[in-house]
C-alpha cells in the first residue's frame, strides 16, 4: 500500500526491493497556504538539508521523484525557479551532478561562480557551501560517493565544482533517469537496483570525462542497456497507436531492426511482447477506472488491439480475469 503524505507520495507500487528507496512529491490537490511548507520542508530540508525559497510572484511547482539505490541518490522532475543555499555537507564525500533542461542554473560558491545553460550539467562536491539560483524547468540531479567516482575518471581531481558541457553524455543519462522513475520493472528485484546503479556511474563518469578503461567499460556494460531504456521509452510514448513497428524504433535510435530485436531478447523477452504488455497495461488502467462509460470495446480499440477476441484471451492471461469481469469488480467497489 502506498503512503500518502502532505503532497507526497512514497512506494512504487507499493513495494521497493532491498535498497531501493522511493520518495515522490506532487503540490496537486495541496492547499496554496500549504504548498511552501510542504516543499520547503518536506523535500529540502527533511532530505537534502537544502533552505529554500521561490521566486517572489512565481506560482509554485514542485513534481518531483527521489530515487535510492545502492550507492546512488537521483532526483528527477519539475519545479518552478528558486533560490537554494545548501550548507557545507554532513557527508562531504558526496559528489553530486544536476542538470536543467532549460534556462540558466547560477551558482556561487566561495569565490566561485559558474552560468550553466540548459542541457549543460554542474558537478560539485559536498565539503563546500553553494547558493543555487535555479531556473523553472524539467532537472534531474544525482549524488555518488566520491570513492565510486574518482576511479572511473581519467583525472580524479575532477571531482570539483565544474560546468559539464557534453550534452551528448547528459541527454542519455537524463533518458535513462527518467526510465528509472517511470519502469516500475527497472527496479524490480535487488540485481535490477544493482545493475542500475552501476549504469548510473557510469553515465556520470563519462560525462565528467571517464578514463580510458573505465569509457570502454562503460561503453560495452551500458551501451546496450541504455539503448533499451530509449527504445522503451519511445515506444511507450507512441502508444496506444495501433502499430509501432520495430523498423521505427531501430530509426529513431539510429541502429538496425535486429539490434533493437537483440536488446529485448537479452532482456529476457521479445519486442514484440514489449508492445502487447504495454497495451495491456494501457487498457487495464483504463478499465480500472470507476467511470461506468469505460466500454470494453472502445477500451480494445484505444488499446490498440483490433480483434476483441484476442484482446479477451491475452487480458485474462495477463491479469487472471476478462475485462469484463474487471469491469464489474470495478463498479461493484465503487
Amino acid at each position: 500500500m502506498q503512503q500518502e503524505r502532505q503532497g507526497a507520495v512514497t512506494g512504487r507500487d507499493g513495494q521497493s526491493p532491498p535498497g531501493v528507496t522511493e520518495f515522490r512529491q506532487s503540490l496537486r490537490g495541496v492547499p496554496a497556504a500549504q504548498r511552501l511548507e510542504t516543499v520547503s520542508e518536506t523535500l529540502w530540508r527533511s532530505w537534502h538539508r537544502i533552505d529554500f525559497a521561490p521566486r517572489p510572484g512565481e506560482p509554485l511547482r514542485s513534481e518531483v521523484v527521489l530515487l535510492g539505490l545502492p550507492g546512488s541518490h537521483l532526483q528527477h522532475g519539475e519545479m518552478s525557479a528558486a533560490q537554494l543555499v545548501r550548507p557545507a555537507s554532513d557527508d562531504p564525500e558526496l559528489a553530486t551532478l544536476i542538470c536543467y533542461a532549460s534556462g540558466t542554473l547560477q551558482v556561487e560558491s566561495g569565490r566561485e561562480a559558474f552560468a550553466v545553460s540548459g542541457g549543460d550539467g554542474l558537478l560539485f562536491p559536498g565539503w563546500r557551501p553553494h547558493r543555487f539560483t535555479v531556473p523553472s524547468s524539467p532537472y534531474f540531479c544525482v549524488a555518488v560517493p566520491r570513492v565510486t567516482l574518482e576511479p572511473l575518471l581519467a583525472s580524479p581531481g575532477d571531482v570539483r565544482l565544474q560546468p559539464l558541457r557534453d550534452r551528448a553524455s547528459l541527454h542519455v543519462l537524463r533518458r535513462y533517469l527518467a526510465w528509472l522513475v517511470s519502469e516500475p520493472a527497472a527496479l524490480s528485484s535487488p540485481a535490477l537496483a544493482q545493475a542500475a546503479a552501476r549504469h548510473v556511474h557510469d553515465l556520470i563518469a563519462l560525462a565528467v570525462g571517464a578514463s580510458r578503461e573505465a569509457r570502454h567499460e562503460a561503453l560495452r556494460r551500458t551501451a546496450g542497456e541504455v539503448r533499451l531504456a530509449q527504445a522503451k521509452a519511445y515506444v511507450d510514448a507512441q502508444l496506444p497507436r495501433a502499430r509501432v513497428p520495430v523498423a521505427e524504433v531501430a530509426a529513431h535510435l539510429g541502429v538496425t531492426t535486429r539490434y533493437v530485436q537483440l536488446l529485448f531478447e537479452r532482456s529476457g523477452t521479445s519486442y514484440s511482447r514489449h508492445v502487447l504488455e504495454q497495451r495491456l497495461r494501457y487498457a487495464h488502467r483504463l478499465l480500472s477506472r470507476p467511470s461506468p462509460a469505460a466500454d470494453i470495446t472502445r477500451v480494445a480499440l484505444d488499446a490498440g488491439f483490433g480483434d476483441l477476441s484476442y484482446f479477451n484471451r491475452r487480458f485474462r492471461q495477463r491479469y487472471g480475469e476478462t475485462p469484463s469481469q474487471l469491469r464489474a469488480r470495478v463498479l461493484e467497489r465503487d
